[in-house]
């Protein structure tokens, strides 16, 4: 469809803003609850839903964008989910690793 580089970066904006916002939304009732004792397991438990809620909006904003067929095009969707999933944990991971660098070195 020919588009340009700052449209591919407005669907990234776009679809990085609906996931965190859901996120955000995930994280609301946390607020009503106890946290100290209902983060951990909420944390715990988000974390099978909230993947696939994300990978289905990504996928979701693929087909939009790109105008794509779920049949003809599936490997493409897929490979785009793959790739963000892929990104979100090598990121998780480094965010990770520079908090425990930072607490033991300091």
């Amino acid at each position: 469809l020919r588009y340009n580089p700052t449209e591919h970066l407005v669907l990234a904006i776009y679809l990085q803003f609906v996931v965190i916002a859901l996120n955000v939304l995930n994280l609301l009732p946390l607020l009503l609850l106890d946290s100290t004792q209902w983060a951990v397991p909420w944390r715990s438990a988000s974390a099978w839903y909230m993947t696939p809620i994300e990978l289905a909006i990504i996928g979701w904003g693929w087909k939009q964008f790109f105008c794509l067929d779920w049949r003809r095009h599936a490997w493409r969707i897929a490979l785009a989910l793959l790739v963000f999933w892929l990104v979100k944990k090598a990121l998780l991971l480094g965010y990770a690793r520079i908090i425990m660098w930072m607490v033991l070195a300091g």
